[in-house]
């Protein structure tokens, strides 16, 4: 891996650490209690990237849905906390 590589790689980690930061931040008085920075960022990826929420308009709003929720049990969330996510984001 040649130094360019490596600075590009050391600034990509650096934008997704300060980015889940500001998740966590945004997401401090939400009442869903403790949550890593990968859980903030799926948590508002609705809202904050909906792009990647709804693959660029190219899967209907309930495969969105049903894929997010999936991603959020790939973060490590429980069932439980899955529907406390839902209602906080009105999702």
């Amino acid at each position: 891996m040649n130094d360019e590589t490596k600075k590009i790689l050391k600034a990509q980690e650096d934008y997704q650490r300060e980015y889940r930061e500001e998740c966590l931040k945004e997401l401090q008085d939400s009442g869903l209690g403790f949550l890593t920075g990968e859980q903030a960022e799926m948590i508002l990826e609705p809202s904050h990237a909906p792009e990647n929420y709804a693959c660029d308009g190219e899967i209907s709003n309930a495969e969105a849905f049903r894929n997010w929720k999936g991603r959020l049990a790939e973060t490590g969330l429980s069932p439980k906390r899955i529907k406390e996510v839902i209602k906080y984001t009105g999702m």
